[in-house]
């Protein structure tokens, strides 16, 4: 969804140690940011007196441990590191290393970035920011707090989190509703962070291979990186099932070993009792658990096997899981807030927005709009029309996860490939699949408007849905 305000050259920088990412906001595409891939991790490595970063660093994670740093970006700080390969070195100046060969790969899509940082960073931290992106000639035009800049959908609920981890920590941020969202104060859960979760996660799983085979994938360097680099694989898989077959090659030998589900489930527990425990604190502090909750989770979260069950016991919670990008495509619609052509020292850092004030009537969600038009009412699919709602309508392949389940057998279907809502007297159809969605063959990756009379393909060759009205508004 192209941004009013937004030229042809801005780009959305999403900083978080797990992965940064850019979008750029003009196309609305997530851009490779270091040549690799989308996501390009906080990690450097020293080998041979040569300082490499992002995912080049991560794939030798393992080989070579001593000369591995992932903390400059939680840390960031101008004091010295004590570590071998680093000495003289400072977090400040590893963080600068990775922006720097990011910014050398995307500065060819934008002559100005808007930055969405992380709620715990300092002031003196975010000035640390500012003045790398200076040495880079990197225009920095904004800056926000990744939550708010995250939340873009109409939330109605009287209590508004989201939750967030990255490789050290998991933050969980109050963002209170009204007509400017405003975010309160983060709580980071500390050493509980996607780096930890991976440690836990590849002890268990050498501590099976040793049980069931004798064989320790730990004794060799090559081994365990294998299963780290593998471990995304196991995750997305057990994503969909109980338990999954994982072998690992050994000179002439592969061992082989059953993981299940509950083998992960197991280290994460811990990490989300202590994420209901302060959220419950937090809604207490702010009228109690009864009222109505909304839990923006990001796609770095949802990667985590057994979040949803975890998360689903907050009593009175509706979760929203955000698209992978949301901070660096949501920046995107507060270009206004900033000042044109700003200089480093007048960059200023937003942790509030403008909201919705109110929730719309159903009379103002049905009547047309300012142009005459009649919004969409229903969604029509295989003879069948599904109400849409100020509650996202949401369309794929999980049965049980989703609200119109397509036909399977297409390619390029998610299970949750995408949704529809009503929002401020329009029709909004959200995008959450990797292979985007079709509106009257236009391929939509973020979010449009959807409009009376559009037809919406989603996978190849395709199912095709189509946005109708019914002609009674109390209709369902």
């Amino acid at each position: 969804m192209f941004h009013e305000g937004v030229s042809m050259g801005t780009i959305g920088l999403e900083i978080n140690d797990a992965g940064i990412m850019a979008a750029d906001l003009a196309s609305d595409k997530i851009l490779k940011v270091d040549g690799f891939g989308l996501e390009s991790p906080g990690v450097a490595l020293v080998q041979k007196k040569k300082l490499i970063v992002g995912e080049a660093a991560e794939r030798r994670l393992c080989l070579s441990p001593r000369f591995v740093n992932h903390t400059f970006w939680d840390q960031l700080g101008t004091d010295p590191i004590d570590q071998p390969g680093f000495q003289g070195k400072t977090n400040a100046e590893l963080a600068f290393a990775h922006l720097a060969e990011i910014w050398r790969v995307i500065k060819a899509h934008g002559n100005e970035a808007l930055v969405a940082v992380p709620p715990f960073y300092s002031p003196e931290q975010l000035g640390l920011f500012l003045g790398m992106a200076q040495e880079l000639s990197m225009p920095v035009r904004g800056l926000a707090s990744l939550p708010v800049a995250s939340a873009r959908e109409a939330v109605f609920e009287e209590h508004l989190f989201h939750l967030d981890i990255s490789l050290h920590r998991a933050i969980i941020t109050p963002l209170e509703p009204g007509v400017r969202l405003v975010q309160g104060e983060p709580v980071t859960l500390p050493h509980q962070g996607l780096s930890q979760l991976t440690s836990a996660w590849m002890k268990a799983i050498a501590a099976e291979f040793v049980q069931k085979t004798r064989f320790d994938p730990f004794h060799n360097a090559g081994s365990e990186q294998e299963i780290y680099d593998r471990l995304p694989e196991i995750l997305t898989r057990l994503g969909e099932k109980d338990a999954v077959d994982f072998d690992v090659r050994s000179g002439l030998h592969r061992h082989s070993v059953t993981l299940t589900k509950d083998l992960f489930l197991q280290k994460i527990r811990p990490l989300f009792h202590e994420i209901r425990r302060h959220l419950d604190s937090l809604r207490a502090a702010r009228g109690g658990e009864k009222q109505t909750t909304a839990l923006l989770v990001t796609h770095r979260m949802a990667r985590i096997p057994g979040w949803k069950t975890e998360l689903a016991e907050v009593a009175n919670a509706r979760i929203i899981t955000l698209q992978p990008g949301a901070a660096a495509f949501g920046i995107g619609a507060l270009i206004g807030q900033f000042s044109a052509g700003a200089s480093p020292r007048a960059v200023g850092l937003l942790t509030s927005r403008p909201w919705h004030p109110s929730r719309p009537t159903r009379e103002e969600l049905f009547r047309p709009d300012a142009r005459g038009e009649i919004v969409p009412t229903h969604l029509l699919y295989k003879s069948l029309a599904y109400p849409i709602t100020d509650r996202p309508l949401v369309v794929g392949l999980e049965r049980g996860e989703v609200h119109v389940v397509v036909e399977a057998g297409q390619e390029g279907v998610s299970l949750k490939h995408f949704s529809v809502e009503q929002r401020g007297g329009e029709v909004l159809l959200t995008n959450h699949s990797p292979h985007g969605t079709f509106i009257d063959e236009t391929l939509v990756r973020n979010a449009a408007s959807l409009k009376l009379g559009q037809t919406i393909r989603v996978g190849t060759p395709g199912e095709t849905l189509q946005a109708v009205a019914s002609v009674k508004t109390d209709e369902t």
